[in-house]
């Protein structure tokens, strides 16, 4: 038997799975979380099954954002008005992971987030520290979260540079894109990262 056939066959047969149908009617994703002031003028800001990313300078209260964003995202209920989480009972898990500060300020962005959703323990939202870790020991500790949160549904990686060793290197970026876009389509969260720009 050939095998450069048999593995020809092989992606063939996996082609298939990836295969577009266009008289398929495929449904568009649930939101994640919306923004805007009624249910008749909003903004999508994350779907389930994909992720966003959220970049700016220091002080530019991209921290502030998303304690909004998980703050929504955890309490399906408006939040500042104006921010709405989407999540469905059976996808209500959310997770915040913080690479880089210090385990005193993750605790103040927790804190926040619960008076943004005037909740004083949330039971479906659960935040890490993992300053103290190195890069491949944290994307595997987040690797080992999503695993286990059977009822995920919204993610944030607050410090998304601290999953590599290099800024510069592109094989670790792409690495990294690839995990980002896997986890996303087959755990369907929404993932937000943050890129803390210099």
């Amino acid at each position: 038997v050939d095998a450069g056939c048999e593995t020809s066959e092989k992606l063939l047969m996996e082609l298939q799975t990836a295969f577009i149908d266009p008289t398929e009617e495929v449904k568009p994703p649930p939101f994640a979380l919306t923004v805007g002031r009624d249910q008749y003028n909003r903004s999508v800001i994350g779907t389930l099954g994909n992720f966003s990313l959220v970049i700016g300078k220091a002080k530019s209260r991209k921290t502030f954002f998303v304690s909004i964003a998980l703050a929504a995202a955890s309490s399906s209920r408006n939040v500042l008005s104006r921010f709405r989480g989407h999540l469905a009972n059976e996808k209500n898990t959310v997770l915040l992971f913080d690479t880089e500060q210090a385990d005193y300020h993750v605790h103040r962005v927790v804190k926040r987030v619960c008076r943004l959703m005037k909740v004083d323990t949330p039971s479906n939202f659960k935040a890490y520290g993992l300053r103290k870790y190195n890069p491949s020991e944290r994307i595997e500790l987040i690797k080992a979260a999503i695993k286990n949160e059977p009822k995920l549904g919204f993610v944030v990686i607050d410090g998304v540079r601290d999953l590599v060793t290099s800024i510069n290197d592109e094989e670790q970026a792409t690495a990294i894109s690839h995990l980002f876009l896997k986890w996303t389509q087959e755990y369907q969260f929404h993932l937000m990262t943050v890129l803390h720009q210099n």
